[in-house]
């Protein structure tokens, strides 16, 4: 019974062994945090921080790491919990694999993106520093998340029709806005334009809740009759906190070359009659035949015109003999 209970003890203590041995060999990590900053302002593990950080934004996490021994092949992962939509858009950051030097300082960067819709609350983010087999080191850091004052963030717009519009023919848009700020928004004016045709259209939503949703009224556009075909930029400008913020997007849309306008241009270039001017023609000199038309016809008119005053001269002599020969028998 005895060697029994011995053979069981030794037994054990061999099993023991190697699990001792593994557990002597995983330590902690010779590592630790000297400082941290998020976007410059110092922030310090397990206390509450006076920082206030909005949704929404970037920031940059800075790292000041030391070691009090050689370590390889560490990594740094940075994370806040508590998000709803974790699963599709982690709230994280990461620093890929590093060696370092006892005593020395190492500084690392990294950004960790806020989404729009992060509720107003207080987190943690949490600071996890590993390497292959040591036991990690981890560092919790409490912060406030917040909003801005006024934030107004689009969230869709709507086209009717959604693409191909013909020339002389309008489209409706509507425009869906998200309240992310702390205060409630009234008196929103949304104008919806095309820049490169210098027409626009405006419509006002009165108010938004703060963590709520509102769709604009329809806002019609009519295009001109004869625009180019081709593609058109749809600009979207919401103005709100009493006209102090702003807020833009933009959209496209396809037009299409209307049949009727390009008829009538066809029938005005059908109507305009074009003259191609002539250069001038330098005086040419007339023919032989030309020449000689014009002298024998001088010629013979000069022969009828002789003829004749000579026939007249004729005449007036013959009346002279008359008028003289009646005369001198009246006398006798």
């Amino acid at each position: 019974m005895k060697y029994i209970k011995t053979c069981l003890f030794l037994t054990l203590a061999l099993l023991l062994i190697p699990i001792a041995a593994f557990a002597q060999e995983q330590e902690h990590l010779p590592i630790w945090i000297s400082e941290s900053k998020i976007d410059g302002t110092t922030i310090y593990p397990y206390e509450w921080n006076k920082i206030n950080i909005e949704r929404g934004s970037e920031i940059e996490l800075k790292l000041y790491l030391n070691a009090n021994e050689d370590v390889k092949d560490i990594e740094i992962d940075a994370f806040i919990s508590g998000y709803e939509y974790n699963d599709k858009e982690k709230i994280a950051g990461h620093i890929s694999l590093f060696d370092m030097d006892a005593n020395t300082i190492y500084v690392k960067r990294m950004k960790l993106t806020l989404p729009g819709d992060l509720d107003i609350d207080a987190y943690k983010l949490r600071v996890v520093i590993s390497d292959r087999y040591n036991y990690e080191q981890i560092y919790s850091y409490n912060l406030n998340i917040d909003a801005p004052r006024h934030e107004l963030k689009l969230k869709d717009v709507l086209l009717n029709p959604n693409y191909d519009i013909q020339a002389g023919a309008g489209f409706v848009t509507k425009v869906r806005l998200e309240n992310v700020g702390q205060k409630e928004e009234k008196d929103i004016k949304v104008t919806v334009g095309l820049p490169e045709l210098n027409i626009k259209a405006s419509e006002y939503v009165d108010k938004i809740k703060i963590d709520d949703e509102e769709e604009s009224e329809e806002i019609f556009i009519r295009l001109p009759k004869c625009a180019q075909a081709g593609e058109y930029v749809v600009a979207i400008e919401v103005q709100y906190n009493r006209d102090h913020s702003k807020l833009a997007g933009f959209t496209k849309i396809n037009v299409l070359e209307n049949p009727k306008c390009v008829e009538e241009e066809k029938k005005e270039e059908e109507q305009i009659q074009i003259i191609v001017p002539q250069e001038p023609q330098e005086p040419q000199e007339p023919t032989q035949e030309e020449t000689k038309t014009p002298v024998k016809t001088s010629k013979s008119m000069k022969t009828i015109l002789e003829i004749a005053l000579i026939i007249l001269v004729a005449l007036l002599i013959i009346v002279g003999f008359a008028i003289g020969f009646s005369r001198w028998r009246q006398e006798e």
